[in-house]
């Protein structure tokens, strides 16, 4: 089951690569905050320059790892991913969006992660608003992912909730960047609104 997964994403992937559906080469470099010996977290995202902010500003030593790039992982990558959670839990952060819902269920697929990605609890918990400024319209290829996102990630509203879900049907998104720049909580509540 987890091949016809995979293939059929990154056909979906493959098949709309325009810009919202990115699948980089493999020499598209990975950015990395190597985990320490105790690390109990690696998050995975598809936004790390949004994210090296918040986690910056951590007033002690960052209790995470981060590895992220933008799009679809390669299937070559499954297994170095794998080997740098080793028994940490993987949270994946991305947008509220087809691809890169997508990205995780393809993701998660392969290993064991679990959604920290923009939904109604993280809005929450780092006091962003709902505003209609937050959001962005759908592209046109992201409106035509919603079956296939149905289709293999049938919990996807759940994992967005409510709210999140609601704007999907409305055409509209929200983005990691957009949701992080609005929240002025400290980098370690931003951590521990990520992290189970």
């Amino acid at each position: 089951m987890a091949d016809i997964v995979t293939d059929r994403i990154a056909k979906w992937f493959a098949e709309h690569n325009d810009g919202e559906f990115a699948r980089p080469a493999r020499t598209h470099p990975y950015t990395v905050i190597v985990p320490a010996p105790s690390t109990r977290t690696v998050l995975y995202t598809t936004k790390p320059q949004c994210v090296l902010y918040p986690l910056a500003r951590c007033d002690t030593t960052l209790p995470i790892a981060m590895v992220g790039r933008y799009g679809l992982p390669n299937e070559e990558d499954v297994a170095w991913l794998r080997g740098l959670a080793g028994d940490r839990v993987v949270c994946f952060l991305g947008d509220a969006d087809p691809a890169d819902l997508l990205v995780f269920t393809w993701l998660r697929s392969q290993m064991a992660v679990t959604y920290a990605g923009v939904n109604d609890s993280l809005m929450s918990k780092i006091g962003v608003r709902w505003t209609d400024g937050v959001s962005v319209p759908l592209a046109d290829s992201e409106s035509a992912a919603l079956p296939l996102l149905a289709e293999l990630c049938p919990n996807f509203r759940a994992l967005l909730g409510a709210q999140c879900a609601g704007l999907l049907d409305r055409g509209r998104k929200l983005e990691v960047e957009g949701v992080t720049s609005l929240s002025n909580v400290g980098g370690q509540t931003f951590v521990n609104a990520l992290t189970p």
